[in-house]
């Protein structure tokens, strides 16, 4: 999985609270933006299968 954060341009941070490497579930926090809004793109291998909640 790769997490790419877009700042937009009233974004001054895309803080990541998830080191490289890094074990995470399901639900666990990836990171956050301050000041303002942004958005983020999300993408998975072929193989990855979706999991629903």
């Amino acid at each position: 999985m790769c997490l790419m954060a877009v700042g937009m341009t009233d974004v001054s941070t895309c803080e990541m609270t998830v080191k490289e490497s890094g074990h995470i579930v399901c639900g666990d926090e990836l990171g956050m933006f301050h000041f303002g809004g942004s958005t983020h793109v999300l993408i998975f291998r072929l193989e990855t299968k979706p999991r629903y909640f």
